[in-house]
């Protein structure tokens, strides 16, 4: 299917085209194609975007290695690091989950 270059095609063409006229459309049938092609409209945020924005902070690959590095302490009994590790994900996620939900 080939796009049509609207800038390229005469103006008596593409006023045809598109069912319009050069003084424009009229109130009623502008908002019957306004409503017919979707109005703007800003999507409705999901109940649980917090819960999504928080899970989605682990998703990162950098994360994982972290809690992976964390576990590995943990089992060699290196408790300052693994708590340390801990911390620094725990605050990654906090920070970036309020970034995220602001921006949301």
């Amino acid at each position: 299917m080939a796009e049509i270059r609207w800038h390229q095609q005469e103006t008596n063409n593409v006023l045809k085209a598109l069912d319009s006229n050069s003084e424009g459309l009229s109130q009623k049938p502008a908002e019957q194609r306004f409503q017919a092609q979707s109005p703007y409209a800003l999507p409705n945020p999901s109940e649980h975007r917090l819960a999504s924005i928080i899970i989605r902070q682990f998703t990162d690959d950098l994360i994982l290695v972290l809690l992976a590095a964390a576990l590995i302490f943990g089992f060699i009994g290196d408790l300052t690091d693994t708590v340390a590790i801990l911390v620094i994900v725990l605050l990654n996620t906090a920070l970036g989950s309020i970034q995220g939900y602001r921006n949301a």
